[in-house]
């Protein structure tokens, strides 16, 4: 018992340091605020408060490496944003130094609309395991996106503010072929 105490407190700390590490090593020089570039429709979504629980099990999910790549320090947490709310539970966006992530839990996505991606977006099986459902945000509130399944087949995503959704009534079947196209 006292070995698994133990560990688990090692493990704690470790992530934490892990943390600390990244988020320090990634923030962008004389610069005390990571968010959202005002021209991403996402930016103008309210910022809202993710609990320290929810902030370390992010940060484990994304890892150090893809922290680094996309410049998710712990000011990033601060200034998260919840896109929709699916089956499969809250979708939120995550601003970096050098690019952006969704969070899903489970899953996670991240790209760099900046870099010329139209779209970040990051699709999971509903509870039932049967459609896709999350979404995405644009670059633009003017473009709108389409899933495209497996076999091909386009599907309107749903516009909401910051970006768009899918839900189990589009009836996206998950696979290794879906993808996001951006008009």
């Amino acid at each position: 018992m006292r070995g698994g105490f133990l560990a688990a407190v090692s493990a704690a700390i470790l992530a934490a340091a892990v943390f600390i590490g990244v988020s320090q090593a990634t923030s962008a020089p004389g610069s005390d605020s990571v968010d959202f570039p005002p021209n991403l429709p996402v930016s103008a979504l309210p910022v809202v408060a993710l609990s320290a629980e929810q902030q370390t099990q992010f940060n484990n999910l994304l890892t150090a490496d893809t922290s680094a790549q996309f410049g998710i320090t712990s000011d990033s947490y601060a200034h998260a944003r919840l896109l929709t709310t699916t089956s499969a539970g809250p979708l939120y966006a995550i601003p970096g130094t050098n690019g952006q992530c969704l969070v899903l839990w489970p899953a996670a996505s991240c790209g760099d609309i900046g870099l010329g991606e139209a779209s970040v977006a990051l699709y999971i099986p509903n509870p039932a395991g049967d459609y896709l459902v999350g979404g995405g945000i644009l670059a633009s509130s003017s473009a709108s996106a389409s899933v495209v399944g497996n076999d091909g087949s386009r599907t309107g995503a749903t516009p909401i503010p910051g970006g768009f959704t899918i839900s189990e009534s589009q009836a996206v079947v998950p696979g290794p072929n879906v993808t996001t196209e951006v008009d």
